[in-house]
């Protein structure tokens, strides 16, 4: 077999202050033959990572489409308080027809809300909130939350 497919990425992000306190961020990726720098699956999982391309059922080798945008708004509360809210969606095209694909992601959308307490200037704390949904391209679909809180120490 001797088939090439050609792949493309394109990313833009903004960072825009409304007031001095608030920020809204946003990006965008959008390509073909992005997997292997979109994954962020972990290894004990690798099978569910995105592949670049694939073998379709005619035998061509075919580059995956895939999409992904975020906004999110930061806002200081005081020179002590701060959070965020935000959310996220990625997308991409696997076929439906190729078994291997099956329980590959075909949606991923995660949101999250944040509230961070600057103790002093060494030493901070947090709590988050995280909310994901998956659909798999054989159509099951899964969700999660969770809380996870973090203290920081700046040596």
């Amino acid at each position: 077999m001797d088939e090439s497919a050609t792949g493309y990425g394109v990313a833009a992000q903004l960072a825009l202050p409304l007031g001095s306190a608030t920020t809204f961020k946003a990006n965008a990726t959008v390509g073909s033959g992005l997997g292997s720098y979109l994954s962020y699956v972990p290894d004990a999982v690798a099978g569910l990572r995105t592949p670049d391309a694939y073998i379709d059922n005619n035998g061509s080798l075919e580059s995956v489409d895939s999409q992904a945008f975020g906004v999110s708004l930061e806002h200081n509360w005081n020179g002590d308080w701060s959070s965020a809210i935000g959310t996220s969606r990625f997308s991409q095209d696997l076929p439906d027809d190729i078994a291997g694909f099956q329980a590959g992601l075909d949606e991923v959308q995660y949101s999250f809300v944040n509230l961070i307490w600057d103790v002093n200037q060494r030493l901070s704390t947090g709590i988050e909130y995280q909310h994901s949904d998956i659909e798999r391209v054989n159509g099951e679909s899964e969700d999660a939350s969770r809380i996870q809180a973090s203290v920081q120490f700046q040596f």
